[in-house]
């Protein structure tokens, strides 16, 4: 679909099938899938931890004025780990040539992007005191988007393999 040219794909075929059924009308897009790598599964306990933090205040809310009817939130908690843990899941990145692959993972949903580096308009590293202690740091890179700018941030990714990308987006040719 096409919407102030800008190009957006609605997935009506197989995820392996995408690339090769996508080329001969988008010439810039890799012509077959590439392997996306993940995060490990030690991080995946921040994203469940984000999920939580956003859950508590609606249980205690709950528990406290419905008391026993209250309890029934409790399943909030259940669906925020299954939340947090399949946005982790569905981290992933790539560099094929000239081009950078991100995948993210929102409410239940998975988006990936195939960004040409000419493309890119701005990116950024973020690492707080506490991803500097375990090695972590988030990835930000902003695309102008129609009138607007759409921003994919990748969180969480090793301090080493976000510095790469980093230093990658850094070479103009």
């Amino acid at each position: 679909m096409k919407k102030s040219n800008d190009l957006m794909v609605m997935p009506v075929v197989n995820t392996p099938e995408v690339f090769p059924t996508l080329t001969p009308f988008v010439e810039w897009t890799p012509k077959t899938s590439i392997a996306l790598t993940h995060l490990r599964k030690t991080t995946y306990w921040y994203f469940i931890r984000n999920a939580l933090l956003v859950t508590v205040i609606p249980i205690i809310v709950c528990l406290y004025f419905f008391h026993l009817w209250g309890l029934f939130s409790l399943i909030l908690l259940i669906i925020a780990i299954l939340l947090g843990w399949y946005s982790a899941g569905n981290t992933g990145w790539a560099i094929s040539g000239n081009q950078l692959l991100m995948q993210v993972g929102h409410s239940f949903t998975r988006s990936q992007y195939v960004i040409p580096k000419k493309n890119i308009q701005s990116f950024s590293l973020h690492q707080s005191i506490w991803m500097s202690s375990k090695g972590l740091a988030h990835l930000e890179v902003n695309l102008r988007h129609g009138n607007h700018n759409q921003e994919i941030e990748l969180r969480y990714l090793p301090l080493g393999v976000a510095q790469e990308i980093f230093e990658w987006l850094k070479k103009r040719h």
